[in-house]
């Protein structure tokens, strides 16, 4: 039964409870909202959710989500740094996901080595002080292949501009596989020995 009609039958008299006389109208109609937004939220995290798999499905890609994770979906912000087409984190686990695909498709024949597109993404978003440092690690063929399915990757870690975001550090994983695209998987946090950055590494990885 939804909330509306629930409210109605409150208010025909259809609906009689004990508990009405003790803690009154407002604290019943309160609950029964909290029910309905629970419900809303539900619903718009299965459209998020439809929405991203048809997204990662155009570039050969998936998730590698555990049953008992639960992913919270964030608004999409502009910024003059980096764009980015999902963005999301895991409750209870201090982290913040944004992803930008460039599918194979989508023709920039100056922009379509993966090694430019990880360049360019690192230095738009990490900070450019003095005193600022970007580290680079490449990954093994080995290590990509098992782990993500892909050709070719590497892995930033840097400082992001506050216009980018307020977290304190991310870590910036690029992966491309030839004939699919290019991803850019930005994790974003605040402590560097938070356990889920290498626990959800291949949260979303290429398909078989």
């Amino acid at each position: 039964m939804s909330p509306s009609r629930i409210l109605k039958m409150f208010f025909s008299g259809q609906m009689y409870c004990p508990l009405l006389q003790r803690v009154g109208y407002p604290l019943i109609i309160s609950l029964i909202l909290g029910i309905g937004a629970g419900n809303l939220l539900t619903a718009q995290s299965d459209d998020w959710l439809a929405q991203a798999d048809s997204l990662l499905q155009q570039m050969e890609m998936e998730w590698s989500l555990p049953a008992e994770v639960a992913i919270k979906p964030l608004r999409v912000r502009g910024n003059p740094f980096q764009s980015y087409q999902l963005a999301f984190r895991l409750p209870g686990e201090k982290l913040e996901m944004r992803v930008r695909l460039y599918p194979s498709e989508e023709h920039y024949p100056e922009l379509e080595a993966p090694h430019l597109r990880a360049g360019r993404a690192a230095t738009s978003v990490g900070r450019n002080d003095k005193d600022a440092i970007i580290s680079q690690f490449h990954l093994s063929d080995s290590y990509l292949w098992k782990h993500f399915r892909a050709d070719w990757g590497v892995e930033y870690y840097l400082e992001p501009k506050p216009g980018f975001s307020t977290h304190r550090h991310c870590k910036l994983l690029v992966l491309h596989r030839a004939g699919a695209g290019t991803a850019l998987i930005f994790f974003l946090f605040d402590d560097p020995r938070n356990p889920a950055i290498d626990d959800y590494a291949s949260l979303i990885r290429f398909t078989p």
